[in-house]
């Protein structure tokens, strides 16, 4: 099984086992215990990002939301009591009193009860997101912006999924029309997730690369985020909650990168891709393409890039048309990745491989430039001549 899968099954097992033997069951025990016993049998999975992920998001559910719900609830009881202390906390009563419609009363209540959801699920999805950040941002180099409202419009059915998943799987044991039936809305219900997640892709600014922070932001951070979690539960220090939300930014917005020329000959297979960056931060890519490697821009060029926290290229310089030269750097364009200029050879064979790259280019938004010899550009740090 997958790591997350058997946390799963693990965590469900020893809910039956409380259930069975007459003892309360409680989650952070139960995805402490799952982790032990997966870390026992194969401690390389601390470095596995389908395993960190599955069990910071459950922390997140499990440990994270249940202080803040707590903290809110002893608010609003202490706010209640204050009231009723006040004389201001039978309002209710009185509209009642006053002859308020029981239909409007219901709608009310309705709409109070869709408010409230709609935070419980804000407030679980960002308590996700706070958990599972630093992995994300360790792994994949990017955040996407948009995921805590991708969550508020997809966690709400995750329960009615896992039920019709349950109830079609052991219905389909024994007849299969009816488990088609109960399947299909599941299908529906995955579509429309998959959906979802394509639109806000679509977004303009949908990621937000930053590259691979140091281990030792990525300690403080879950240092200070516990830390919190224990004042709100313990102090009932609700004001400190904007701590981590600091930290995150800091950890997405502010990564300190070496002020120093860096030349970097990446491992392409037959083919060749150099990256340089300058002492201003400013990034230029020679070539980039492989006649050995498939998708050689998609699994080794673009991952480089967004874990060097390069939001751009400046200048994309090809030496000539040869698949084994440019079809990495055409890779990296489709991908939305962004390129300001591509810089070619005056002199190179204006071939339909040529004007198919040069049309490529421009319609990713490049501007395409002629170099000739003698010409020399770049930055105040570092100066190519052709």
């Amino acid at each position: 099984m997958e790591p997350s899968t058997l946390r799963a099954v693990i965590m469900v097992v020893l809910a039956l086992a409380g259930e069975m033997f007459g003892y309360a069951y409680d989650s952070p025990t139960a995805l402490g215990i799952s982790g032990t016993l997966q870390l026992w049998q194969n401690p390389f999975l601390l470095d596995y990002a389908g395993f960190l992920l599955s069990y910071g998001a459950v922390f997140g559910v499990t440990v994270c939301v249940k202080i803040i719900k707590d903290a809110r609830k002893k608010s609003n009881l202490e706010e209640t009591e204050e009231k009723r202390k006040t004389g201001k906390g039978d309002v209710h009563k009185e509209n009642c009193k006053n002859g308020q419609k029981s239909g409007a009363a219901f709608v009310e209540r309705i709409i109070q009860k869709g408010i409230e959801g709609g935070k419980s699920t804000g407030v679980a999805s960002l308590c996700i997101q706070l958990a599972t950040l630093p992995v994300v941002l360790y792994f994949y180099y990017e955040i996407p912006v948009y995921s805590i409202l991708i969550n508020i419009l997809v966690l709400p059915f995750l329960g009615i999924l896992l039920f019709l998943g349950i109830a079609g799987a052991v219905t389909g044991m024994i007849l299969l029309k009816p488990a088609v039936l109960l399947l299909k809305p599941a299908v529906w219900i995955l579509k429309g997730n998959e959906a979802v997640g394509s639109f806000f892709c679509s977004l303009p600014g949908a990621v937000c690369i930053t590259g691979q922070p140091k281990l030792s932001w990525i300690l403080v951070y879950y240092g200070v985020l516990l830390f919190t979690l224990w004042l709100i539960r313990y102090r009932g220090r609700k004001g400190y909650a904007i701590v981590p939300f600091f930290l995150a930014g800091l950890l997405v917005f502010y990564q300190p990168r070496p002020g120093e020329l860096e030349v970097s000959v990446l491992d392409v297979g037959q083919g060749d891709g150099v990256f340089v960056r300058t002492e201003e931060g400013r990034g230029f890519f020679i070539d980039g393409g492989s006649s050995s490697e498939s998708q050689v821009g998609t699994y080794r060029i673009l991952p480089f890039l967004k874990y060097k926290g390069m939001k751009q290229i400046d200048g994309w310089i090809i030496s000539h048309a040869d698949e084994d030269h440019i079809n990495g750097f055409l890779e990296v364009l489709r991908a939305g990745y962004p390129v300001k200029s591509v810089i070619l050879s005056e002199y190179m064979v204006r071939d339909e491989a040529w004007e198919a790259l040069a049309l490529e280019a421009k319609e990713h938004g490049c501007t395409v430039l002629s170099a000739k010899p003698g010409q020399s550009f770049g930055t105040k740090s570092a100066e190519f001549q052709v």
